[in-house]
């Protein structure tokens, strides 16, 4: 076993801080998000998954996206601001197969929300072309969550 694979190993078994992902090449930072979500990852010290992500991140999206019919499908991490990037597909009211748009919120873990009105063109799915737009825009941009 080579070092990376002790390295690796160790983090592992241990819980990630995600303040701490901004030392790692986005690659790797993905690669350790992925290996620790969901019980295995904290901010601030705080157990991410149901404290953060459930308990802070979905309601203050939700609430600042209140008057569309809508579908989380991504969240991120914007680790030079420090704030997460909560994206919900947005469909025309009583339309789920039409008028798809994404519409991305920036949450932190104070409740202060902010809609992202993107300089890309936000129209369409998520994964087929917002995606890109999204992380063009925001480079530093890192994964946690895609649904």
């Amino acid at each position: 076993m080579d070092m990376t694979d002790k390295l690796m190993d160790k983090l592992a078994s241990s819980t990630l801080e995600i303040r701490g992902l901004d030392c790692m090449s986005r690659t790797a930072a993905e690669r350790a998000v992925s290996d620790h979500y969901h019980d295995r990852l904290t901010y601030k010290g705080m157990e991410f998954f149901d404290t953060i992500y459930m308990g802070a991140i979905v309601p203050a999206a939700k609430q600042a996206l209140r008057s569309k019919e809508k579908q989380e499908s991504y969240l991120g991490y914007l680790p030079d601001e420090d704030v997460f990037v909560s994206g919900w597909d947005v469909f025309s009211t009583g339309n789920r197969v039409g008028g798809r748009n994404v519409a991305f919120v920036k949450v932190d873990t104070e409740g202060n929300t902010r809609i992202v009105q993107g300089k890309g063109e936000y129209h369409g799915m998520m994964y087929m072309n917002v995606y890109n737009a999204l992380h063009a825009e925001y480079p530093t941009l890192i994964d946690i969550r895609l649904d």
